[in-house]
């Protein structure tokens, strides 16, 4: 994040109104302090403040290469030219040091009325280099709420990814389960009782059914109920 001056190339004019800035003061304390001069010379005071500002405000490197950050240096080197252009006419008109008497006479009867011409055009200077930080600020929080959107929607493709992932998983222990359960379920084979009906048919009986010969002979006797190879009763 580097500073705003610096980035677009506006310090060495912040520079040189700055010192234009101090060598009109410096003049004004030398001649009559007037309620004019001594307003002047706080507006003036305070335009030096926001130029100085101007060199510490930071810019944020997502909003230095947008276009609204452009813009609004164009902007801010437009007002800097016209506060130096201002304070640099108003210096020569003051600085009668190279000037003949006519010009120091006519000075000193219209110094208030120039003075107060001066601070309207200092305050108005003011005005517009006020507006172009609140410009760049909004930028940055522009700026910001792209990343946050940025950074949720990456967060969500995360958590989407990693529940998919989870769901894949899943399903493949399921059907691991499932072939596991089919493996045991055709593994074990049961212990039967193969008995041999009188015609000849083997008749396989589990024998965790027949633990006795009465439970065998009950299972003998429901198989042959229906088949045609059934034993006849003797008569």
């Amino acid at each position: 994040m580097s500073a705003f001056a610096f980035a677009y190339g506006s310090f060495g004019d912040i520079l040189a109104t700055g010192q234009l800035i101090v060598k009109i003061i410096v003049i004004l304390r030398r001649g009559t302090r007037s309620t004019e001069c001594t307003e002047t010379e706080k507006e003036l005071k305070s335009l030096g403040t926001d130029l100085a500002n101007l060199t510490r405000m930071p810019v944020d490197d997502a909003v230095q290469a947008s276009p609204l950050a452009q813009s609004v240096a164009d902007r801010v080197q437009e007002e800097i030219r016209r506060c130096y252009s201002d304070m640099l006419r108003f210096y020569t008109k003051i600085n009668t040091s190279n000037g003949g008497l006519i010009r120091k006479l006519l000075w000193t009867v219209s110094e208030d009325r120039q003075l107060s011409a001066f601070r309207m055009r200092v305050v108005e200077r003011r005005t517009a280099l006020g507006v172009l930080p609140g410009m760049l600020n909004s930028g940055a929080l522009l700026a910001l709420q792209d990343r946050v959107i940025q950074s949720h929607t990456e967060t969500q493709d995360t958590v989407a990814n990693g529940v998919n992932s989870l769901a894949r998983q899943l399903a493949t222990y399921q059907q691991q389960i499932i072939a596991v359960v089919r493996q045991v379920s055709h593994g074990v084979l049961e212990e039967l009782l193969v008995v041999i009906s009188p015609t000849g048919v083997s008749i396989p009986v589990p024998l965790a059914y027949c633990r006795t010969y009465l439970e065998l002979a009950r299972i003998l006797h429901a198989y042959f109920e229906g088949k045609a190879d059934r034993p006849k009763a003797p008569y």
